[in-house]
């Protein structure tokens, strides 16, 4: 299943770890796995999507737009 998604690898990921990535963590109390995945929306200008209201709130503030999605579907 997995080979049939379109999947990319983010080479610029680890070049932000220690400087914009560590900023979001600490600017918006991200753990450093959200950071990155807000971090990677801000760069290139795509939605997240995301269940989690800390990470939501925080991409909302930094101007991301979020992919909502309804729980009780997925579940």
């Amino acid at each position: 299943m997995l080979q049939s998604l379109l999947i990319q690898v983010d080479l610029a990921t680890d070049a932000n770890a220690l400087g914009t990535t560590l900023m979001l963590g600490r600017q918006e109390g991200l753990a450093a796995y959200d950071a990155a995945y807000l971090e990677l929306a801000l760069r290139l200008g795509l939605p997240l999507a995301t269940i989690d209201t800390r990470l939501a709130e925080a991409a909302s503030r930094c101007g991301v737009d979020l992919v909502v999605v309804d729980e009780e579907k997925s579940s």
